[in-house]
């Protein structure tokens, strides 16, 4: 990030050396018109430092609230020891349909046919698990799991991480619901969102359709990206 910063903005040939990179007349051009925001997401002690120290958004995945909050103090208090201010996004997938029954369904629906040989070789890589995101991911699965279901908190599932590693969490509801967890995300100081769905175009069709109107004309500041088309899947 540092190395971005100084190609991004300091006029001629930059040289660096370090344990990690080394380079020397290094020219990028033309540099950009506007500053470009940094966005960094870790759960670790070291991650957090570096995000306080370095980037302008900090990312975190879904959790539980209390969790989040717990975090959010943290490097609200590594701001003050860096003299920074950042901005904090939150990162998960989407379920959203016209009813609350008709988002659980097509949440379960997502992983009724996962194979039984996959669900056992996640369980059994959670043990060798060194990122600490992840352990945290797979702690509320498994909490959830002993509890007989896969809600996290109310429409918080923790099934997406029965079929991938990352951020295994989805917003699940009507889309009174989903906006209503994201205005609370929002009242906790998040403001920047980066959602995604499962198929993704068919997910954030119904997301546009159901829940961006319940947000129309809240914000005049609000940064939304849009596009025509969606990169094909593999």
């Amino acid at each position: 990030m540092s190395i971005l910063r100084k190609l991004w903005t300091e006029e001629g040939a930059i040289s660096y050396t370090s344990e990690l990179f080394s380079f020397e007349g290094a020219v990028l051009d033309p540099k950009p018109a506007v500053p470009i925001p940094l966005y960094f997401g870790g759960a670790s002690e070291a991650a957090m430092r570096i995000a306080a120290e370095l980037a302008d958004v900090y990312l975190l995945w879904g959790e539980k609230r209390e969790m989040i909050v717990e975090r959010m103090q943290q490097m609200k208090a590594l701001e003050g020891e860096f003299g920074r201010t950042l901005r904090y996004g939150i990162r998960m997938h989407v379920v959203v349909r016209e009813t609350e029954a008709e988002a659980v369904a097509a949440a379960e629906k997502l992983i009724s046919r996962v194979d039984p040989a996959v669900r056992s070789a996640f369980e059994s890589s959670y043990t060798n698990v060194d990122s600490t995101g992840q352990r945290r991911q797979i702690e509320m699965l498994q909490d959830s799991l002993e509890r007989g279901d896969l809600w996290v908190e109310p429409n918080l599932w923790a099934g997406v991480g029965m079929a991938r590693s990352g951020v295994g969490v989805a917003l699940v509801g009507d889309p009174q619901q989903v906006a209503a967890k994201i205005r609370d995300y929002q009242s906790m100081g998040i403001d920047t969102f980066i959602f995604s769905g499962y198929p993704h175009l068919e997910e954030a069709r119904f997301f546009g359709e159901l829940v961006m109107p319940l947000f129309k004309g809240e914000s005049d500041t609000a940064r939304v990206i849009y596009t025509d088309s969606v990169a094909p899947t593999s």
